[in-house]
């Protein structure tokens, strides 16, 4: 099972559902470019926290990913009633998308 199928089930969405939604590129493309951002906004940091090795760079990019996805994305989760294993799978995609 690939990860849009184990996300629509969490998400209690049928296939049918994510079809009537439309085209997914926009959303592709705004992921895409959000991703950019982030990548840029985290070279800043590194380069502002004087991070020069690859080493230093995944230690910050980790205290980092704890620091504001874990702790921002917890409390959607948890009180909108979506699931540990939900969390849990947009957390690692977050982190696969960071690195």
């Amino acid at each position: 099972m690939g990860f849009g199928h184990l996300w629509l089930k969490l998400m209690g969405v049928t296939e049918d559902q994510a079809r009537a939604l439309g085209n997914p590129t926009v959303g592709h493309a705004a992921t895409t470019v959000g991703a950019l951002a982030l990548a840029y906004v985290l070279a800043l940091l590194a380069r502002f926290a004087g991070a020069q090795t690859f080493w230093e760079g995944l230690v910050l990019g980790l205290w980092i990913w704890v620091g504001v996805v874990i702790t921002t994305s917890v409390d959607s989760y948890v009180f909108g009633g979506r699931g540990l294993r939900l969390w849990r799978s947009t957390t690692r995609t977050t982190w696969g998308r960071c690195r």
